[in-house]
Parts: C-alpha cells; structure tokens; sequence
C-alpha cells in the first residue's frame, strides 16, 4: 500500500491498525486507517492506533498552541457471536478481550466504553477531534454510542449543515446511514462543506464516502506554509554540483556576516 501511496503522494504519513491474528488468506476483515498527505505531513506531531484494530488517530499542529485530532473508527456489525465467523471483527475484537482476562466480552460496548476513553484524552489534553466512523447502525435516540458522544459534546457535521436533509444510506445493502463524521464544537466556524459521495467514486466499496470541507486558516488558527517534498528541493547532499555550490555559498555568507571568525 505505501507504494502505490508514493506514486501519487510523495510526502505522506499512513497510520493504521488492525488485530494481530494468523490468517490464511491476503486480507482480513475490519482494520482502519488515517492517511495525511501533502503539506500537513510537516504538521502531524503524535500519531497512533488501537491495539484490537479498532481505530486510528493523528494530531496536527496549528499556530497558537491549537492541536486538532484526527481519528478513523470502525465499530463491528451487531450480529450475535454464535453466528459470527472465526475471522470477522466482531469476532477478533472477542479474542482481544478474551486474551486478556475478560470472561464474556460484549464488543459492541467495549467499543463504546473504549472509544470514550480515548476521545476523553483527546479533549482534556484541549485537541479539537474529528472523528469518522463506521458505527454499523444507524445513531438514533437511545443509541448508547449516540449518547456517549453526545455526553462528549460532539456534533454530526453533516447534519450540522444540512439539518433538514435526511442523509442517504451509506452502505450499499443497506437502507439507513450508519457511517458519520462527529467534531467539536470549536471546529464549527471552520466547517465550510460536507457531503457524501456517489458509491465507487473514490474506490470499490460498499460502503459511500463522507467528506467535508475545513477553511485551515480557521481550523488551525493561522495560515499552514508550503514544505517542499523531497524531490522539488534543489538542495540535496547526494548531489556533488549542488553541495559544492551550497558549501560555496554559506562560507561567503559566514564571512559577510563575521561568523567563525
């Protein structure tokens, strides 16, 4: 995957996760992933993952001391464990539990109860959060992972936008959306734009894209600067002509300016 990311972004950061398990196949279900390309890869001081491969997360510095974290969460789908396949992620993140002493794991609710925790640490650290996720339902009144963040005080910037739209079914078998983008509050005048994205726009899935528009000057409490990726730099220490000239030239600098001597 980081190869194929190369070819179209050369500076980038991936950040995923997933359950450590043998698997007999290529792929396994479940896993996330949060990808920064371009510019704001420069900007990305802490990063991480969930060790049961429920999500992913990564902080981006603004000016000011403002931090906005990014995250990427995937709740399993609701089906009972006596049905579930040995490889599904309702069924690794079972096995995470179970490994480490919990006698009847309810994923469902660990999840919730987990996922707080780390939003929780989030905020209280003052980090904005955008949080994206596959919850596998659709959040109504009475969801217990609506209410958690609800009691975190995150608002769905989709339906923030467009309160009067009912949003579209997020996932192709499905009739209802299940798939969300939740911010703090201290993002709303940064949210410009959010939609979602016709199936197979972007990749093969069955599940649409949610993607919304920030204005960074606001999101990040000043203007972000351009960093050069590596191959649009002229300077480069491998090269012998370009070093020589370099070298040249800050001795003629130290010199004009009374270092060194």
């Amino acid at each position: 995957m980081k190869e194929k990311l190369n070819k179209v972004w050369s500076h980038n950061k991936l950040i995923t996760s997933n359950y450590k398990q043998h698997t007999e196949t290529s792929s396994q279900p479940g896993g996330t992933a949060t990808l920064v390309v371009d510019k704001w890869v420069s900007s990305v001081c802490d990063s991480g993952s969930d060790l049961a491969g429920r999500w992913t997360w990564t902080t981006l510095q603004g000016c000011k001391g403002r931090k906005v974290t990014f995250s990427s969460a995937y709740r399993p789908c609701k089906n009972a464990l006596a049905t579930a396949g040995p490889s599904t992620a309702l069924m690794q993140q079972w096995k995470y539990y179970r490994k480490r002493g919990t006698e009847n794991p309810d994923p469902h609710t660990l999840f919730t109860n987990a996922l707080q925790n780390c939003l929780e640490s989030q905020l209280d650290k003052g980090h904005e959060v955008v949080l994206s996720l596959d919850a596998n339902e659709n959040l109504k009144d009475g969801s217990p992972l609506l209410s958690m963040l609800g009691d975190l005080n995150l608002l769905n910037a989709h339906a923030h936008l467009h309160p009067a739209l009912n949003p579209p079914a997020t996932y192709q078998r499905g009739t209802e959306c299940i798939d969300y983008m939740f911010i703090s509050p201290g993002l709303l005048p940064a949210l410009t734009k959010a939609g979602f994205l016709p199936y197979h726009s972007t990749m093969y899935s069955d599940h649409c894209a949610l993607w919304a528009d920030f204005d960074p000057s606001i999101m990040f409490l000043g203007e972000k600067g351009t960093v050069l990726d590596t191959a649009s730099r002229k300077l480069i220490s491998t090269n012998p002509c370009a070093r020589k000239k370099y070298i040249k030239l800050l001795q003629t600098m130290f010199k004009a300016h009374n270092i060194f001597t």
